[in-house]
């Protein structure tokens, strides 16, 4: 198990210039700690404009098999996280 199969995240702090209108779609995604995880917004869920789909990420994408502390997580989003292992 590694980390996020797609990361999405505003490590920069560019937002709202950057890092946003991102769109994740027809992906299977499995073996991992979370599938997508979201991250450095601010919010959870992030802003309107981030994930595009982010309402419907489990329909949009195949999400299986992603076990963090023993629960299946095929979405995370963390407000704040900056770089280093999953909280």
């Amino acid at each position: 198990y590694g980390g996020g199969g797609i990361q999405i995240s505003d490590e920069e702090g560019a937002y709202p210039n950057a890092s946003k209108k991102i769109g994740i779609y027809g992906n299977a995604i499995s073996g991992n700690t979370v599938g997508i995880f979201v991250w450095g917004y601010g919010q959870c869920p992030p802003p309107d404009d981030v994930v595009t789909n982010w309402d419907t990420l489990e329909d949009d994408n195949t999400l299986v098999g992603n076990i963090y502390n023993s629960t299946d997580t095929p979405v995370l989003c963390d407000p704040d996280f900056v770089g280093g292992q999953l909280p």
